[in-house]
């Protein structure tokens, strides 16, 4: 296949936003859409090589492969050598762990499936994985696994290969459009959903082979040239996290990637754009550039929390270029060249290196991230709540309730008392369970773990995107019907924990309250005012509304929660726990680091109460006044145990030494034992 150089400016303006974007400029809010970019280039070169190849009784799977090789793995394999020693340096030993694990996946081909495991709520920061980039290359190499196979037995079968590879473009399609809105994490990095990204290359290579290059005027071309352009420059700049990706949003960088492959040739504006001596060189380094713009990324924002400027990071981004440029030059040149390298040493040394990271991996992973080259400070066991669960496992075994849909329970603490609370509420429940479970053994009181499947806290407040709000209201009015119900059937009062400020985020001082004075909710991360700062993934949680529209108004998240609240409480007590305070530092990582320094515990670690009380004023309002409009509401203020207590006009996060948080937000036992006291004896009261 003839060399076309504007290909290799395409990659370029598929990389640079990728990286722009890993690296936190705003401006590429949809920079990850290079990927898909890439995916289109990926898939149209090996289509038209395979299909030439066995159009020419040519193809050979095992040179197939050996080329693939050569491409993929000599590069890959140095920035992975590269970046052993940073995490075993910087990085925590659960973090190691993490690490090593994706080492091993990323040398089996698989790290998208492992990434996609360890998505969820009490996953790492994404941003914090040095080789989570390498997702896309593992989708790409099980994409080849049997793509080849396929247009082999397509072609002995004497059929063309367009219709074929259309309905498993659409099928792929629109099971990815399904997904985004169903199982997210899954969409994202799993091939089912990203496998008519590379076949819509596939398609522009199959339709060249069989029918040529279209055969219209030049001007025609530089139209369609530009629209290709336009589309992928659109994306970039105007898609951001709340675009439903992979899904039909993207088929506008994909099919702009096609247009340009199709139409972009022999002259014209965006030809002599793409065949920019810059963008080529640029592009001819783009593998390498991709490859170790993650790792440098990674390590920077962990080194500082997230919180590094623009000027650092941007010196991160230029200095992968001449790491790229040494990379193209002494280890991708080199190994393309079978002169230089040849076959038996490429697969000898694969094998052998190949070993090496998977031994390396497995036992990175088994030793947990070498836990004992740290001597942990005292009670600092995990370091996040998703860490102790993986650890301690649940206390009790969670299953759908029968006759009520979308209801999840399991029973803990004294099995044989009449007398059953339940715990209900997001992860700051899960937090409260294992000391509730023992205080409620010795109280002679059963619990009940419950929650919605899928709905939410507040069954009517959802994060985004939502792909049909209509049906989302009544599953989930339904659902909220169904909880309230089985509580009151099941328990004589409920404990209700949540971390409100996040449910309502955003809101803003214009969009009214109850109360004019409104305060803004307009970071989603906290930040104590004195060096924490809590970074999590942008979400936006919209109020639904019955006719399946959705509003971020903060009188109707505010209504919403009153319906909720009211129904629950409507025939038994409900002990409505406020804002737990956040504290803006991960604490594991805060008594590491001092006892690493300084060879003991860190004794207080404390943040001004003013910090709470702007933070959750508006989640304050939206709580007081469904307590008082309610005399079965019984309100419960974490605020009186953590703040201004044991430090004056502070909250807590850790006192003589002990944490009582996990990490940013979730109480440890010690701060659950804490707040259960003061809890229990609201009941206690009552019951009396």
């Amino acid at each position: 296949m003839q060399y076309r150089p504007e290909i290799d400016g395409l990659r370029a303006l598929a990389v640079l936003p990728v990286i722009f974007f890993h690296a936190g400029f705003t401006l590429f809010s949809g920079g990850y859409v290079g990927v898909d970019v890439f995916f289109v280039i990926s898939g149209y070169l090996i289509s038209r090589i395979l299909l030439d190849e066995i159009a020419q009784r040519k193809f050979s799977i095992t040179r197939f492969y050996e080329r693939r090789i050569r491409r993929i793995l000599p590069a890959l394999y140095v920035v992975m050598l590269a970046s052993i020693p940073v995490p075993w340096l910087l990085f925590s030993p659960p973090e190691t762990k993490v690490y090593f694990q994706s080492l091993t996946a990323v040398t089996l081909f698989s790290s998208n499936i492992l990434f996609f495991l360890q998505s969820g709520y009490f996953d790492l920061a994404s941003e914090l994985k040095p080789l989570l980039h390498t997702w896309s290359l593992s989708v790409e190499e099980q994409f080849y696994l049997f793509f080849p196979v396929f247009l082999l037995v397509l072609t002995a079968l004497r059929l063309k290969v367009l219709v074929p590879i259309f309905l498993i473009f659409i099928a792929s399609l629109l099971y990815a459009n399904y997904e985004v809105y169903n199982n997210p994490s899954a969409a994202f990095y799993l091939l089912p959903s990203r496998m008519w990204e590379l076949l819509v290359g596939a398609l522009t290579a199959a339709w060249v082979s069989y029918y040529g290059l279209p055969n219209i005027s030049q001007k025609r071309r530089e139209v369609f040239s530009l629209i290709g352009v336009a589309a992928i420059l659109f994306s970039i700049f105007v898609y951001d996290h709340n675009t439903p990706f992979p899904s039909v949003y993207t088929l506008v960088p994909t099919f702009g990637t096609a247009f340009i492959l199709l139409f972009a040739r022999d002259s014209g504006f965006v030809v002599s754009l793409l065949r920019n001596r810059i963008l080529v060189g640029i592009g001819l380094l783009s593998y390498s550039l991709y490859l170790w713009h993650q790792p440098l990324i990674a390590f920077v924002k962990y080194q500082h929390y997230f919180q590094a400027s623009n000027a650092v990071m941007l010196i991160m981004v230029l200095l992968t270029f001449p790491l790229s440029y040494l990379t193209w030059r002494f280890v991708e040149t080199p190994f393309r060249d079978r002169s230089r390298v040849g076959s038996k040493s490429l697969m000898v040394s694969t094998v052998v290196v190949s070993s090496a990271f998977i031994i390396v991996g497995v036992v990175g992973h088994v030793k947990e991230g070498f836990r004992d080259r740290y001597e942990l400070p005292p009670n600092v066991q995990w370091i996040s709540l998703g860490d102790k669960i993986d650890q301690q496992g649940e206390v009790c075994r969670y299953a759908p309730v029968e006759n009520y849909p979308g209801v999840i329970a399991c029973y803990f603490g004294d099995a044989s008392s009449a007398t059953t609370i339940a715990l209900y509420g997001d992860s700051h429940a899960d937090a409260m369970l294992e000391e509730t479970h023992h205080a409620f053994e010795k109280k002679g009181i059963k619990g009940l773990r419950v929650f919605n499947d899928g709905c939410g806290t507040v069954p009517l407040i959802t994060k985004l995107p939502i792909k049909d709000g209509k049906t989302y209201y009544d599953k989930c009015t339904q659902a909220q019907e169904n909880l309230a119900r089985y509580i009151e059937q099941q328990a004589d009062a409920v404990l209700l924990f949540a971390r409100w400020t996040l449910i309502y985020y955003p809101v803003s001082a214009s969009q009214g309250a109850s109360d004019a004075k409104t305060p803004q909710i307009n970071a989603l991360g906290f930040d104590n005012t004195v060096g924490g700062v809590e970074h999590i993934q942008y979400r936006e949680n919209v109020a639904v509304r019955n006719d399946g529209s959705v509003s971020v108004a903060a009188l109707e998240k505010q209504e919403k929660t009153q319906q909720f609240l009211s129904r629950l409480s409507q025939n038994i007590p409900l002990y409505l726990h406020y804002p737990v305070p956040e504290i803006g530092w991960d604490i594991y990582s805060e008594n590491l680091e001092y006892y690493t320094e300084n060879g003991k515990p860190l004794e207080t670690l404390a943040y001004p109460y003013s910090a709470y009380q702007q933070r959750h004023q508006f989640a304050t309002s939206v709580l007081d006044v469904v307590s008082n409009q309610n005399s079965n509401i019984v309100p419960v203020q974490p605020s009186q145990v953590f703040c201004d207590t044991l430090v004056e006009a502070h909250c807590v996060a850790q006192f003589n030494g002990e944490p009582l948080y996990l990490d940013d937000d979730h109480l440890s036992n010690a701060g659950a034992r804490l707040l259960l006291k003061k809890t229990l004896s609201k009941i206690d009261l009552i019951s009396r």
